[in-house]
């Protein structure tokens, strides 16, 4: 049920736009190929857009975006909490690894007049993200009952493991987004340009922010 989420948000969200962008307005549609950094770590990043400009200055635009591989350590002696084992032990190697399928509704200005070559242009707005990370253990754990607050192994995990372990939960979280970029006018209808976005993820586990950078290519209908 969770996961079905975002793809609700958008039927609502195109019945929305359907009903309040007038039948004038110019379509574009557009796909992008980027790079997600985040976390410490940089994974690939792809996105389709559908973009309404109500005004020469002015339109609304959805968003649907995947993020995948977005992998980073996890913090041992906070998870280890006020064991002694660091003292006399390493902090294990904790990894997290994190996919994000995304949709958000954002408004955008242009910054060119509609004739012109090159067209400057800013982001702004927010949607869901459904998150879905997985969180690797080494075969040594020394504190499994600090462990035990984040990921719930449904039974007893011996002290010394015969094995690596992993937890895994998904949670769907709200997303802002904030960037811009530029697109360079080919011919009459299609574009190629290049599109940034910082965005920041509000997680009930731990909010955190990532950037991506990337190129896109638009066609208008």
């Amino acid at each position: 049920m969770p996961g079905r989420i975002p793809s609700v948000g958008a039927g609502w969200l195109l019945i929305t736009l359907a009903a309040v962008v007038p039948a004038s307005a110019q379509a574009r549609l557009s796909g992008v190929g980027a790079a997600g950094f985040g976390q410490d770590h940089v994974a690939p990043s792809v996105a389709v857009s559908l973009a309404y400009d109500v005004k020469p200055a002015i339109g609304f635009e959805l968003e649907f975006a995947v993020l995948s591989g977005l992998s980073s350590p996890f913090e041992g002696p906070r998870i280890l909490g006020d064991s002694l084992a660091p003292l006399i032990f390493p902090a294990p190697d904790f990894r997290t690894h994190t996919r994000i399928v995304s949709f958000s509704a954002n408004l955008v200005g242009q910054l060119a007049k509609p004739e012109s070559k090159m067209a400057p242009f800013v982001v702004v707005g927010g949607g869901t993200a459904n998150v879905a990370r997985r969180l690797d253990f080494p075969r040594f754990v020394p504190d499994l009952d600090a462990i035990g607050e984040f990921v719930d192994f449904g039974e007893s995990v011996s002290f010394l493991l015969p094995y690596p372990i992993s937890g895994e939960f998904t949670e769907n979280a709200f997303m802002a987004t904030v960037g811009g970029g530029i697109d360079v006018r080919i011919t009459e209808r299609w574009s190629a340009g290049v599109d940034v976005r910082y965005q920041h993820v509000f997680s009930d586990i731990e909010a955190f922010g990532m950037t991506r950078v990337g190129g896109r290519v638009s066609v208008k209908f």
